[in-house]
């Protein structure tokens, strides 16, 4: 009896796909950086890499970072890396497009994460479950919007950076849990409305809007934040601005320069008592506003 011929071709044809596919995975690799450097560069990973990794992690691997690698979907335990006590993630350029819940989970010395440079569609609510302790996020992309909730396990959270995103509207619960937060940079986005979402930013100092498409703050957007001390909405498109603000406030610093502010179209600054420096340059004004 003749045998099939097309088993052999079939047989071959898979031989060589696992060849092709365990080179690619000889190409993945983790190593410790230079003496003293507290590194180790993970280079031309994908997501699955950090499950099956056979480089030991150990207390000298304070930074990971990513080289070359096109993690695009961060599921749940990406990074759950036995024996890791990782206090950076550096995962900037990696071809990330999605954050699902519980992505970081098992970092839980982390205190610094970069995922700037990457294509970020979705980031969803419980992405930064399992990681108290991180300080400092920088996510400069691609976003559009933000899930609420999206940062809420994040109760040490100091420095949050969503500059050069796609921002148009940010919901009322987007910041909702980070009470610890310092500085919030929000700039080179598209935003046009914020209503009350930066409530719950008790701890706030900094504030930066500058170099989006704001047309109008009607006053209470910054009302219960009693620890800002600057707020920048240079180079918007603001035609009217009013602010209220508690008398305790602690407001230093604000810049509205290069909008579209006439005499007629600035309100009150009632109760801005601590302010040093207010920048109201490149403006409409043919007077001075009283």
């Amino acid at each position: 009896m003749m045998g099939n011929p097309k088993v052999p071709v079939l047989c071959i044809y898979a031989l060589t796909t696992l060849a092709i596919l365990d080179g690619a995975n000889s190409q993945m690799s983790c190593s410790y950086g230079e003496r003293g450097s507290l590194t180790v560069y993970c280079t031309n990973a994908t997501s699955i890499f950090f499950k099956l990794v056979s480089y030991r992690f150990d207390h000298l691997d304070e930074t990971l970072k990513c080289v070359n690698c096109s993690l695009t979907t961060l599921d749940p335990g990406t990074f759950d890396i036995s024996g890791n006590q990782i206090k950076t993630l550096d995962i900037r350029n990696s071809s990330i497009k999605t954050i699902w819940p519980k992505a970081f989970i098992g970092l839980i010395f982390m205190e610094k994460l970069l995922l700037s440079d990457n294509p970020i569609i979705n980031i969803f609510a419980g992405a930064f479950v399992g990681i108290r302790k991180v300080k400092y996020i920088e996510i400069e992309n691609s976003i559009s919007s933000l899930d609420p909730y999206v940062f809420q396990e994040l109760r040490l959270l100091e420095v949050l950076n969503l500059r050069r995103n796609k921002l148009s509207v940010l919901l009322e619960n987007t910041f909702q849990g980070l009470e610890n937060l310092k500085i919030l940079d929000l700039s080179f986005n598209q935003l046009r409305t914020f209503s009350s979402c930066f409530a719950p930013l008790l701890s706030l100092r900094v504030l930066r809007l500058q170099d989006n498409k704001i047309t109008k703050i009607n006053g209470n957007e910054f009302s219960n934040l009693l620890t800002l001390i600057q707020l920048n909405l240079e180079s918007n498109d603001i035609t009217n601005f009013t602010i209220n603000i508690d008398p305790n406030n602690n407001l230093r610093v604000l810049n509205l320069a290069r909008n579209r502010l006439t005499s007629d179209g600035v309100g009150t600054f009632k109760n801005l008592n601590n302010l040093e420096d207010l920048d109201l340059s490149k403006n409409l004004f043919t007077r001075i506003p009283s």
